[in-house]
């Protein structure tokens, strides 16, 4: 099924991508609501729409292709948007000129953060849920880590950036609008940590030196700038194959690799340290 809407009414067009047949129309109860902005759940059961007046709707569409409608669950007031872009797990982004994380079973506001100067029009998830890249008016195109609300890097493209999509392996950022025909593909970074590793505290004072292995780590486009390794959040060491002093336990140590493009990717490895 595939949906569209006009900015010129207050309805959302429901199609069979095969067949070509018109299957259903969602409508809303807001008289001045045109619509401006629409969004499918991922696992097909619903469809979000924003409207011009700042009034969010959410639609059941389970039963779409027997009733020739969709139910309408929710219409939530002072949640304008002009993107909409919806996570696996269910919460919903909205781009203005700040970006909202909202609940829609709720309506409720989880998350915001800002950083583009003008209206954001495009939206999209990372395959991961946690990175999210938003492009606008102001010409920007940025990804954003909303685990944390900080910016991981952006892109000046030009005039203004109409859409903005990740690859389904995440491995891919491509982006275009007006400046040109031309779209633009930045790749991910791959970081690799290394094999686990188990290890003997030889000479039995609680610690042991471990070489940490980051070398086949690899960015198809650029270079790598930066190598970070964090245990618990915390910063252990940088670099490509850093010592670091492990006590005896069980260690899972994450390293995130940052290319020139300011694009990041993690990977995970496993050091058991035996008395």
């Amino acid at each position: 099924m595939v949906a569209e809407f006009s900015f010129q009414d207050q309805i959302v067009r429901i199609w069979d991508s095969t067949s070509g047949e018109l299957i259903a129309i969602l409508q809303h109860n807001n008289p001045d609501g045109l619509i401006n902005a629409i969004a499918w759940r991922p696992d097909g059961t619903q469809i979000a729409a924003a409207d011009q007046s700042g009034f969010l709707h959410i639609w059941d569409i389970t039963n779409v292709r027997t009733t020739g409608n969709g139910m309408l669950l929710a219409t939530y007031t002072s949640l304008s948007a002009a993107s909409l872009a919806w996570r696996s797990d269910g919460l919903l982004a909205l781009g203005t000129r700040e970006i909202l994380i909202v609940n829609p079973d709720t309506g409720n506001i989880v998350n915001q953060f800002s950083g583009h100067s003008n209206a954001i029009i495009t939206l999209a998830w990372h395959p991961d849920g946690i990175r999210l890249a938003s492009g606008g008016l102001d010409g920007m195109v940025r990804v954003w880590d909303t685990s944390t609300n900080t910016l991981i890097t952006s892109f000046d493209y030009g005039p203004y950036v109409r859409a903005v999509t990740w690859s389904p392996d995440g491995n891919t950022l491509a982006y275009g609008g007006v400046a040109n025909e031309d779209v633009t593909i930045r790749q991910v970074p791959t970081a690799h940590a290394g094999p686990d590793q188990t290890i003997t505290d030889a000479d039995g004072d609680g610690e042991e030196i471990v070489t940490l292995d980051g070398s086949k780590s690899s960015d198809s486009d650029g270079a790598l700038v930066n190598y970070s390794w964090t245990e618990d959040d915390v910063e252990i060491a940088i670099g490509v194959s850093p010592r670091v002093e492990l006590a005896v336990g069980i260690h899972t140590i994450m390293l995130t690799v940052t290319d020139n493009d300011g694009l990041t990717d993690t990977d995970t490895v496993t050091i058991t340290v035996f008395e």
